[in-house]
């Protein structure tokens, strides 16, 4: 029976070598020591997330670079086992998986959320349509917001309604390391754990990442969005810059992204490359039957009714509406 250290080492190397069987620990590492040989930044980033068992940060890509070049490739190897071998074997650590050439969908925050404003409900409606007809793993995060680990379509329906909770998810999940992957991500990224791996991950794993742009509402209007939203779009935006792809929900918001990008330029990078997919629209009808039940579940049926559609934020201008109401108040009304 092999430890977890043993095991991931086995799959990792089996990945460089796919025609030759890998079958004790010293094999593998010797096949790994081969490969970061080559000085491909890709591989680098596999073996320092699977050996860790979490997805590596920008920041430790480049110092793990760095200890390859002036430490040489077995050493920065072996501090790397060493320092990661403890926690595998741990009841603490999690199984790891590397999954290739496959199309992962994330929709982490939809899952645990009980909002169901504009950027959920694309989400969930997305995920369900490719999940049925396609073949795709929808993933979600651990509890750190370290690890990718598979997310059950139950998990991607979300929950509903007023449940604000959403999912409670453990840390006890198999971690996904994608491999030559498609990842693909449904909503907004915003908390900085994630982010920055999401960045790494684009940035050098190799896998072909995409992500839907919904606007850019919080860089180009600040003052019209929550506290604290524009720092963290902005952070979201620095990984965004290593996508490939952002396929934006309207021809607008793909000039949005558009303008962001020419600022790329400064720093030498090129951005993704940016379309626009516009939404479906979804007409339902209404029967009278529904608009009599509906009335009769008012606490007050014979008084007018104002449905204000949005999120609460300042862009969503719920201020103009709470000062109508308060005139037509003064007025009697």
């Amino acid at each position: 029976m092999f430890s977890e250290m043993t095991r991931r080492l086995i799959t990792v190397a089996e990945q460089f070598g796919p025609e030759a069987s890998i079958e004790t620990e010293a094999a593998a590492i010797r096949a790994i020591d081969n490969e970061l040989a080559n000085g491909q930044a890709a591989a680098a980033w596999l073996v320092l997330s699977a050996l860790r068992g979490q997805l590596a940060t920008s920041a430790e890509v480049r110092q793990f670079q760095r200890s390859l070049v002036t430490s040489g490739t077995k050493a920065a190897l072996t501090a790397l086992i060493r320092s990661s071998r403890r926690r595998a074997n741990s009841r603490r650590g999690n199984h790891v998986v590397i999954v290739t050439e496959a199309n992962l969908i994330d929709v982490h925050h939809t899952s645990r959320t009980g909002l169901a404003t504009g950027i959920q409900r694309v989400a969930r409606n997305t995920a369900a349509a490719w999940i049925q007809s396609n073949d795709v793993t929808p993933v979600g995060w651990s509890r750190d917001m370290h690890a990718l680990t598979a997310l059950t379509p139950e998990e991607v329906a979300g929950p509903r309604g007023g449940d604000q909770t959403g999912t409670k998810r453990g840390d006890d999940r198999t971690v996904i390391i994608p491999w030559n992957c498609r990842y693909v991500l449904l909503e907004l990224a915003v908390e900085a754990d994630r982010v920055d791996r999401l960045a790494a991950m684009a940035e050098f794993s190799g896998n072909v990442c995409t992500v839907i742009g919904f606007d850019c509402v919080p860089l180009t209007s600040s003052e019209t969005t929550g506290p604290g939203m524009g720092p963290a779009f902005v952070r979201n935006l620095g990984a965004v810059a290593y996508f490939d792809a952002v396929v934006a929900i309207s021809e607008a918001a793909a000039n949005e992204y558009r303008g962001w990008r020419e600022t790329l330029s400064s720093v030498g990078l090129s951005g993704p490359s940016i379309s626009a997919v516009s939404l479906p629209v979804e007409a339902g009808t209404v029967d009278e039957a529904s608009l009599t039940s509906f009335v009769n579940d008012l606490p007050h049926p014979d008084l007018p009714v104002v449905l204000c559609v949005g999120s609460h934020e300042p862009r969503k201008n719920h201020g103009a509406v709470l000062a109508a109401a308060r005139t037509l108040w003064d007025e009697g009304i």
